[in-house]
C-alpha cells in the first residue's frame, strides 16, 4: 500500500463511519502526517469503494501500519502504539459520541446501544493503553478516566498545570466536560507522562476560575506546563514553541466546531458589533495561534507630514515567520485551507471560518502575527493564480456590506510590486483606518455618466485615485475603466510599458472602505514592476538608497503608509540613538546607517539627549518611508494621475 493512499483510505474511513466533517479532514490529514513524522503529502488512488465496504478498520489500518513498517516510518514494536494513535486522530472526541448515544435515547434504547456498539467497532476505542488513563463506558457513553496515582511529588506542579489549562480550555476554547479525560491523556502522552498525581486541596482554591479561566491568553499557563514538565523530569523536546502549540491544539475545539460556532454568532451580529468576528479572534487569541503577547512587544511608532501621517511598526517575530514559512509542496501555501493543523509551518492550532460571499465561500482566518486589530486574511478555497478582474470589486463589497467595520483589500498581481504570493487568490482585511485613508483629495474629477461619484486624486506619495459611491454598478463601472485603462498604459518616455515580453508590468491595488453613511470609498494605487538599466529590481519599487531599511517588496499596507519593518530594526534604531546621544561614532554593524546619521547631526547638532535623539531617529525613519512611496509613484504629479484619466475620454477634471 502507498502510504498517501492509506492516509487517503483513513479518511474516507472516518467520513463515512466516524462522523469525520469535511472542515475537519485537512486537519487530520495532517495530524497523520505527524504521527508519522512526514511533512508532504501526494493525493493518493484510493479504493473507494473497498473502503466504504468496511465495518470495521482492523485490516484497513493493519495493512497501513505494514506499509509503514516497510518504509521505516514506525518500528515494528511500536505499532499498536502508533496504532492507537491512528485511530484516535480520525475518530471523533468523546462528547460527539455521546451527543448522539443521548439524541438516540441513551442507555437501555435499542437504537441507541447498536449505535455505541458499532462506534465501539468502528473506532478501535480501548486500544490506547496506559497506567494513568483507562478507556471505558458508562451511563452516558464512552469515556476516557484518570487514574490518580501516588507518584513522585515532582509530578504535581506538572499535572497541576495540565488541570488549569483543561479549565482554562473549558472556559474559552469550546472543550466539552465528556473531553476532559481524552485531552488531559492527549497532553500526558505528548511529553512523554503516564503517572498522574493530584492535590485535591489546591484544584479547590476558590479564586482559580476567575483568577485564570478569564485570561485573555494562555501565556502564563503555559509557562507553568513547560517549567512543570521540566521539574517532572519530562521531555520538552528542542523546540518547545511548537510543543506549546501542539498542547493548545489539543485543547482547542475541531475547527468544524469553530466554523459552525462562527456561522452561529453571524446571526446574532451586529454592523457595528461583529460577534463572530470577536469571537474568533478571540477564540485565536485564547488558543495560542494569533500571538497577543508577541505582537504587544512590536513597537509602533508615526509622524505628522504635509501628505499625511506615515506609521511603522517593527514586526519583531519576522524570523519567526520566516522559520515557519511553508517548506515544501504540500500545503501549496500558507493561504490553502491544507495548512490547518500542518505542524511544521507551526499551524497545529490554526482554526478557520467560512464566509460565504456572493454565493461563493471563501477561508477567514487572523494572522498569528497581525499588524492592526483584527488583521485577517480571507483567501480563495482552491489554489489558483492571483488576479484582479471584473469580480474582484464585487468580492470587496460583499466583504464590507457584511463587516462595514473592516477595510478590505489586495496587491497588484505583479510579482516585485505586489502580492507575496501569486500562486493563491487572497485578501488583507482590518479593523483599522490605514495612513492611506486620512488623506484628502489633491486633484477633483467628475464622471460624466455617474455625477454622483466624487472622484478624486489624494494629496498623497504614490498615485491613489479615490472613487466614492452608494452604487455598486457604478464603483464596478468606474474601477473596471481604470483597471483596464492601467493595464495597457504605455508612456515610454516616462519609462511606463504595460507589458512586453517579460509579461504585464502594470496592475492596481484596491482597497475598499465602507463609510457610515452607506457609501463605498475606493482607493486605486497604480503600480509598475517594469525595471531597469539604472534600476535592475524595480524603476517603480525602492530606490538602492532606500533599501537600508526595507530591502523586501512594498505591499499593499507599505503603499498605504502602514510599513512594516524587519525586527532587527528595533535594535538598529536603539545604536542610532546611543551613538547620537552619547556622540559615538557608529559601530560597523550599522555602517549602513551613515548616511542616516550624518543628516540628523547635521539638521539637528551634535548635542541631543535620549530623548530627542529617539525622536530624531523615527523621525528619519518615517522620512525614509515616505521617500520609498515616491519610489512607488509612477507619475510624479498629481497633475499626471489627473491626465491619465481625462486622457481616457470619460473624466473630466472639476
Amino acid at each position: 500500500m502507498n502510504i498517501y493512499t492509506g492516509i487517503d483510505e483513513l479518511i474516507i474511513y472516518a467520513q463515512n463511519n466516524l462522523f469525520l466533517d469535511d472542515y475537519d479532514v485537512p486537519s487530520v490529514r495532517n495530524a497523520l502526517l505527524d504521527i508519522l513524522g512526514l511533512e508532504v503529502y501526494y493525493p493518493g488512488k484510493p479504493a473507494v469503494k473497498k473502503v466504504e465496504d468496511l465495518k470495521e478498520p482492523s485490516k484497513l489500518v493493519n495493512e497501513f501500519i505494514q506499509a509503514c513498517i516497510s518504509e521505516n516510518l514506525v518500528k515494528a514494536e511500536e505499532s499498536e502504539k502508533v496504532m492507537a494513535k491512528i485511530m484516535r486522530a480520525i475518530s471523533p472526541l468523546p462528547s460527539t459520541v455521546n451527543d448522539l448515544y443521548a439524541e438516540l435515547g441513551g442507555k437501555g434504547v435499542k437504537k441507541a446501544d447498536t449505535f455505541l456498539k458499532n462506534y465501539l467497532k468502528y473506532s478501535g476505542f480501548g486500544l490506547t493503553k496506559s497506567n494513568a488513563f483507562a478507556e471505558g463506558i458508562d451511563e452516558n457513553g464512552i469515556v476516557v478516566n484518570t487514574i490518580e496515582s501516588d507518584g513522585s511529588d515532582s509530578f504535581l506542579p506538572f499535572c497541576e498545570a495540565v488541570d488549569r489549562l483543561i479549565e482554562y480550555a473549558k472556559a474559552n476554547l469550546l472543550l466539552d466536560d465528556y473531553d476532559e479525560g481524552f485531552v488531559r491523556r492527549e497532553i500526558f502522552e505528548l511529553f512523554g507522562a503516564d503517572t498522574y498525581v493530584v492535590d485535591h486541596d489546591i484544584l479547590g482554591e476558590e479564586d482559580f476560575e476567575v483568577e485564570e479561566t478569564n485570561a485573555d491568553r494562555p501565556d502564563a499557563l503555559l509557562y507553568a506546563l513547560m517549567t512543570g514538565a521540566a521539574s517532572a523530569g519530562l521531555s520538552t523536546g528542542d523546540d518547545s514553541e511548537q510543543l506549546k502549540i501542539k498542547v493548545m491544539n489539543i485543547l482547542s475545539a475541531k475547527n468544524s466546531v469553530v466554523a459552525d460556532t462562527f456561522n452561529d454568532f453571524s446571526s446574532f451580529s451586529e454592523l457595528k458589533n461583529p460577534r463572530d468576528m470577536n469571537f474568533l479572534y478571540g477564540f485565536l487569541a485564547k488558543n495560542y495561534f494569533f500571538k497577543k503577547t508577541a505582537v504587544e512587544r512590536n513597537p509602533r511608532f508615526k509622524t505628522g507630514y504635509t501628505g499625511g501621517d506615515i506609521e511603522v511598526t517593527i514586526d519583531k517575530n519576522d524570523q519567526v515567520v520566516k522559520n515557519h514559512a511553508i517548506r515544501a509542496d504540500y500545503p501549496k501555501c500558507v493561504y490553502c485551507e491544507e495548512s490547518v493543523g500542518y505542524v511544521p509551518a507551526y499551524f497545529a492550532n490554526k482554526r478557520t471560518a467560512y464566509i460565504t460571499l456572493g454565493g461563493k465561500e471563501y477561508l477567514w482566518s487572523f494572522l498569528p502575527y497581525g499588524f492592526m486589530p483584527k488583521h485577517g486574511i480571507l483567501s480563495e478555497k482552491e489554489h489558483k493564480g492571483y488576479r484582479i478582474d471584473k469580480d474582484t470589486i464585487g468580492t470587496l463589497m460583499d466583504f464590507v456590506d457584511k463587516y462595514p467595520s473592516f477595510f478590505i483589500g489586495c496587491d497588484a498581481p505583479i510579482t516585485g510590486a505586489g502580492a507575496e504570493g501569486m500562486g493563491h487568490m487572497y485578501y488583507q482585511a482590518g479593523e483599522e483606518n490605514l495612513p492611506i485613508q486620512r488623506a484628502l483629495p489633491d486633484i477633483k474629477l467628475e464622471f460624466p455618466k455617474y455625477p454622483l461619484a466624487e472622484i478624486s486624486i489624494l494629496k498623497w506619495y504614490n498615485n491613489v485615485i479615490r472613487i466614492t459611491t452608494q452604487s455598486r454598478q457604478v464603483l464596478t463601472e468606474i474601477a473596471e475603466e481604470i483597471r483596464l485603462a492601467w493595464e495597457n498604459y504605455t508612456d515610454e518616455s516616462l519609462g511606463i510599458i504595460a507589458k512586453d515580453k517579460n509579461g504585464q508590468h502594470n496592475g492596481v491595488s484596491y482597497t475598499l472602505k465602507k463609510l457610515p453613511n452607506g457609501r463605498y470609498l475606493l482607493d486605486i494605487i497604480l503600480r509598475s514592476n517594469i525595471t531597469s538599466k539604472k534600476y535592475p529590481e524595480g524603476v517603480f519599487t525602492t530606490h538602492p538608497e532606500n533599501k537600508v531599511i526595507k530591502e523586501s517588496d512594498n505591499n499593499m499596507l507599505d503603499a498605504q503608509g502602514l510599513f512594516v519593518l524587519p525586527g532587527r530594526t528595533d535594535s538598529q534604531i536603539k545604536m542610532l540613538c546611543e551613538c547620537l546621544a552619547e556622540r559615538q561614532n557608529l559601530p560597523e554593524e550599522i555602517e549602513e546607517f551613515r548616511s542616516m546619521y550624518d543628516g540628523i547631526i547635521k539638521e539637528y547638532g551634535r548635542e541631543m539627549t535620549h530623548v530627542e535623539a529617539g525622536i530624531y531617529v523615527k523621525t528619519a525613519f518615517c522620512r525614509t518611508c515616505q521617500s520609498i512611496l515616491k519610489n512607488i509613484a509612477v507619475f510624479e504629479k498629481s497633475e499626471d494621475t489627473s491626465a491619465f484619466l481625462t486622457g481616457l475620454g470619460h473624466f473630466v477634471k472639476v
